[in-house]
């Protein structure tokens, strides 16, 4: 077979493998036509789906329709709004006082500097009847006496505050510093400083004890769970406080109540504060130790004319 032959062989043989795909493909051409056919009928029948679930959504008996829906409630008051009434000198929402100077040592101590903590949910302490003020004189404003004032009064109201950082005060340290400065649990569950009054010459009644100043817990309801209860006690402030009518011990009662809130103040790194919530500096000390002794001037008899 010379070379001619064996061109128009493999040329017919090509001729013929291009018809067969060609029919190939012109028989296929109608299945891809169907298919697109197929696909585009599904698409169409999911967007209606899709629309009559949309619609069902809107029905007037389904049970999402939009005016099915729960009421409003309304516009509600804050509860934190409603607030028990204040009770005076211990109030629940005072500001944080800003560093100060700390009193502390004794009276004639330097001034130390100190971080102060916040108070908060205090309440006045009830007081001892034979020698402190009602409940209703705690509440008194806390503005400093004028010197008329101060020549008219009978009495003097004194509060010192022991504030300290957090409830860092357990039980245990109260009962613990209460047993060193000689305060004694008594009357409406506070502490009590006392004294024995001895009667005039020539009586023979037994000493009366009386109550110097008295120490309440500075968080409310302002006393202490005497008994089991100090295990888990805890504070961050404590009271102390008295009332002063001239007699001739006070000066010496109110030099000891400062002198037992700076111990308190330097045992429990703590700060001094006077009735105002100011920290007690010296220049305070020597205002209240005048004001006592105008009170107990103005209760010496007066001698006649």
């Amino acid at each position: 077979m010379d070379a001619v032959t064996l061109r128009i062989i493999l040329l017919a043989i090509g001729v013929v493998l291009l018809l067969g795909l060609y029919w190939w493909e012109y028989a296929r051409a109608p299945n891809y036509d169907d298919d697109d056919a197929d696909r585009a009928a599904a698409d169409t029948d999911d967007d209606d789906a899709a629309d009559q679930r949309r619609a069902s959504f809107k029905s007037p008996t389904n049970r999402f329709d939009e005016d099915d829906r729960e009421p409003s409630l309304g516009k509600r008051e804050p509860i934190l709004g409603k607030r028990e009434p204040s009770l005076g000198i211990f109030d629940d929402d005072e500001p944080v006082e800003p560093p100060a100077p700390r009193w502390g040592g004794g009276l004639s101590s330097k001034l130390r500097r100190t971080r102060p903590a916040p108070v908060e949910n205090q309440t006045a302490a009830a007081s001892s009847p034979s020698s402190q003020a009602p409940a209703a004189e705690l509440t008194a404003p806390a503005a400093t006496a004028s010197p008329a004032d101060q020549t008219a009064a009978t009495e003097l109201l004194v509060q010192l505050f022991v504030v300290v950082p957090e409830d860092t005060i357990t039980g245990a340290d109260v009962m613990t510093a209460a047993n060193k400065h000689h305060l004694q649990p008594g009357e409406h569950a506070i502490f009590h400083h006392y004294t024995l009054v001895k009667p005039p010459k020539g009586v023979t009644t037994p000493p009366v004890k009386k109550t110097l100043f008295s120490m309440a817990n500075l968080v409310n309801p302002g006393s202490f769970p005497f008994g089991t209860g100090m295990r888990d006690f805890r504070t961050r402030g404590l009271a102390l406080f008295t009332q002063l009518d001239g007699d001739a011990d006070d000066l010496r009662t109110l030099d000891t109540m400062f002198s037992t809130a700076a111990a308190l103040a330097e045992q429990f790194n703590g700060l001094v504060q006077d009735r105002t919530r100011s920290p007690l500096t010296p220049l305070q000390i020597s205002k209240l130790r005048d004001q006592v002794k105008a009170l107990q001037k103005n209760q010496r008899p007066r001698a006649k004319p």
